[in-house]
């Protein structure tokens, strides 16, 4: 009994001290980057889901998939917030700009 007692907690250790942590950064971070430390975040971004795409999220357990989903989505999040950076208008915003010009001109 000691002996599983053992092996249980050197497996729960050794996996607490080898995982990838993950940590989002904030949009004032992300704010203040060059392009070229924008694109080397995405390719981690991308590298770490590649990981998790080539990991069997069945044999993980409850809590770890719920984990890896919350990891995943906060990946996603944090792409869109490194992706954008221009200046979106919307299809009403279009067309009254349209219709003033038409009437200005």
């Amino acid at each position: 009994m000691r002996k599983v007692y053992l092996l249980a907690t050197a497996m729960v250790l050794s996996t607490a001290a080898f995982s990838n942590g993950y940590e989002p950064l904030d949009k004032k971070v992300i704010q203040e980057m060059t392009s070229s430390e924008r694109e080397l975040r995405m390719n981690e971004l991308e590298e770490r889901v590649m990981e998790w795409n080539q990991k069997d999220l069945k044999s993980l357990d409850r809590n770890e998939r719920r984990d890896a989903k919350k990891e995943l989505r906060e990946i996603k999040k944090e792409m869109k917030t490194l992706a954008s950076g221009g200046i979106f208008i919307s299809t009403a915003g279009i067309i009254i700009i349209i219709l003033l010009l038409i009437l200005l001109l």
